[in-house]
């Protein structure tokens, strides 16, 4: 089986099956993505509704990939049949983002996250302030201090 990324022939994907279970998973991505990997998905399926999947995962950070995965299945040597008769496959490939990447905007998001509650953590002290000052100066005398502050906190 042989599958080409026909979006300007940016690269191909091999699976070879033989009879005593061995198999070949090749290929290539030929162009670099920023900060993004390169995964890939190839599913061969019987007649009979039974599939084999393939999978690979490289980094396309500085440049294309190519991989070249080999292997031995107990299923495919047991079931070659129904495999190499009719059948059909199913591909597919995406770009997430490097793990190194992801990381790192999680650290970010998390900081972010971490500055806006101290962030709001200040601002709720400085009402409290303002109201405690405002109780004590007599502005607040006709809700009076406590119940004023009391409903202020609840609020929050």
């Amino acid at each position: 089986m042989n599958i080409h990324f026909t979006k300007q022939n940016k690269g191909s994907a091999n699976v070879i099956v033989n009879p005593d279970g061995t198999y070949l998973f090749s290929g290539q991505w030929k162009t670099a993505k920023k900060n993004r990997d390169f995964e890939i998905v190839v599913a061969l399926k019987s007649k009979t509704g039974a599939a084999i999947l393939f999978h690979y995962v490289g980094s396309i950070r500085n440049g294309g990939v190519q991989w070249s995965k080999q292997g031995r299945s107990a299923i495919l040597q047991d079931d070659f049949k129904i495999f190499s008769g009719p059948h059909d496959w199913v591909v597919s490939y995406k770009f997430p983002l490097d793990p190194v990447v992801r990381k790192e905007l999680a650290a970010e998001a998390e900081s972010d996250r971490q500055a806006q509650a101290a962030a709001q953590q200040r601002k709720r002290k400085q009402q409290e302030a303002a109201c405690a000052f405002d109780a004590k100066q007599g502005v607040l005398q006709w809700l009076g201090y406590v119940n004023f502050c009391a409903q202020f906190n609840s609020a929050w």
